[in-house]
Order: C-alpha cells, then structure tokens, then sequence
C-alpha cells in the first residue's frame, strides 16, 4: 500500500491548456514571414519563440535551486525546505555501505538527465526523526516526493531485480512509473548507453538494512 505523507496543505494546482479557437488562422499564418514573430514566423513563430524563452525561465530557475546536480541534504530542517520548494524530489535515504554507493552512482547520472527533477540524499543514521516519520527501514531507501508529499518509495534493489547491477535505465524507468520524472517511454540514457560503464559485483543477499554492510 502506498504511503502519503503530508508536509503541508497546500493545494495542488494544475493548469489546462490548449490550442482552443483560431487553429484555420494560425494555418494560415504559417509560412508568413513577419519581422519579430520568430524564426518560423507569423503568429505560430510567436507561440514557439515565446515558449523558448518560458522553457528557458524555468530551466535557470531549476539551477538555481539546485537541480541538474545529485547534492546531499545536510540537516533534516533543511528537507522540508527542499520538498516544499520543489515539485518532484527523489530522496536518497543512505548510510555508508556499498549497496547506497551503488544507487549515489545511477542517481547522479540520472540527476543530470533529468533536470526537471530534485535529486538529493540524506543520512539516514544522522536523521533519526525524520527516518522514524517515513518509516524508512532499509538501506537504500529512495523517498518519491510530489508536490511535498512522500507518493511513494523504492526500497532496496527488490525492484530493480533484487542484485545491486541493475542498469540506470532500470531504475529511470522505476521513477517514471512514479511519474517523478518526465519520462516518454523512452530513455534519455540510450544515445550514450556505451559511454556509461557498467559495474557488477555479486552480493549474497538482496535485502540491505541499516545495520549490515
């Protein structure tokens, strides 16, 4: 059963869009060259040029609020912080052992792919109370946050085939099912696939916890 945990009451909002009256003007503005309306110009040229500079808005306030880069939380004030300012999070809740080492490596390639998205971690050993309130158990724990509220987890590597060398791909495509990244069905890895290598070591047993190594 999926666990929601609120962080505060804020509603969600969403915003319907769409093409609405004046598609046979806008055909026939097609191809029209106008001074000012973009580069396909007329009133279409306009639209595209305009959400250019939108996408261009929202992509530099990402960065500045830290996305495109795999960070570590330091306090546990400062998740809240996080996740209030931030429409999707994946949360890595870690401790120093290899299986956590193995999901740091898929998380920083996949939070430079996905730059829509918040990617950090926390440790789970240094956060006692706010381990405790998600109930987060065992090590690697990954919190799926949306619009400050905690949709979701992925515990351990059972989902991800139960051994520690599953493929980023793998787990990009356990996220999109949370819809915590935007995802379209297909990779953003594939064109580079062969540039990422691919680490496997064995481990005897696919249940990790905070006190095994």
């Amino acid at each position: 059963m999926t666990m929601k945990f609120y962080f505060n009451d804020s509603r969600e909002a969403s915003a319907d869009g769409g093409e609405g009256g004046g598609g046979e003007d806008r055909r026939r503005a097609r191809g029209v060259g106008s001074a000012g309306f973009g580069r396909f110009g007329g009133f279409e040229g306009a639209e595209i040029a305009a959400d250019e500079e939108n996408g261009g808005e929202e992509r530099s306030r990402w960065i500045a609020l830290g996305y495109g880069e795999y960070s570590e939380i330091p306090y546990e004030k400062e998740f809240f912080s996080v996740v209030k300012a931030s429409e999707r999070v994946v949360c890595h809740f870690y401790r120093e052992n290899w299986p956590c080492k193995v999901m740091d490596k898929h998380l920083s390639i996949l939070a430079r792919q996905h730059i829509e998205t918040r990617f950090v971690k926390i440790n789970a050993e240094k956060s006692l109370y706010l381990s405790e309130k998600l109930r987060i158990v065992v090590l690697p724990t990954l919190a799926l946050v949306k619009n400050a509220k905690v949709e979701d987890y992925v515990v351990g590597f059972d989902e991800l085939g139960g051994t520690d060398d599953f493929s980023t791909e793998e787990l990009e495509e356990r996220l999109a099912k949370s819809q915590v990244i935007v995802y379209d069905g297909e990779s953003s890895l594939r064109p580079s696939k062969s540039k990422v290598p691919s680490r496997s070591v064995r481990q005897s047993s696919t249940s990790y916890s905070s006190d095994t190594d």
